[in-house]
């Protein structure tokens, strides 16, 4: 798996955000799990790998929160909720304030921290890498 993932790391090493972040970046591994081979079992280690480009520009759109809260209604749920939590995607709180204004608001403190924390010197931090 990593010599799959490897081309597609290379291929974007370059690529970055206007603040200077890449915009594929590999985060340590998912949970070990087994796959069953021909062999018998193995112990599988997928490395985990995020694209932060947004590139689709649809997922974290207003339309696709509403798609999400229409899907929500269609469910059954009738009344608007109390409080939204979200990670500070504008699409989110523009779809919330249109379909239940008044719903209360609130940022996710751990992804506020998360912001946070990635601003700050990567030196200062902890080690990131697998065991």
């Amino acid at each position: 798996m990593e010599a799959e993932l490897q081309p597609l790391l290379d291929q974007y090493e370059k690529v970055t955000a206007l603040g200077g972040r890449k915009l594929m970046v590999r985060n340590d591994y998912l949970p070990k799990r087994e796959g069953l081979t021909v062999l018998g079992p193995v112990q599988v280690r997928v490395p985990k790998v995020r694209d932060r480009s947004g590139s689709d520009g649809y997922r974290e759109s207003k339309a696709s929160w509403l798609g999400v809260i229409q899907d929500l209604q269609a469910r059954g749920l009738k009344a608007p909720p109390h409080l939204a939590i979200g990670d500070g995607a504008l699409g989110f709180w523009v779809a919330w304030e249109a379909a239940w204004p008044q719903t209360c608001r609130q940022r996710c403190r751990v992804h506020k921290t998360a912001n946070v924390l990635n601003e700050l010197i990567h030196s200062g931090q902890g080690p990131s890498g697998p065991p």
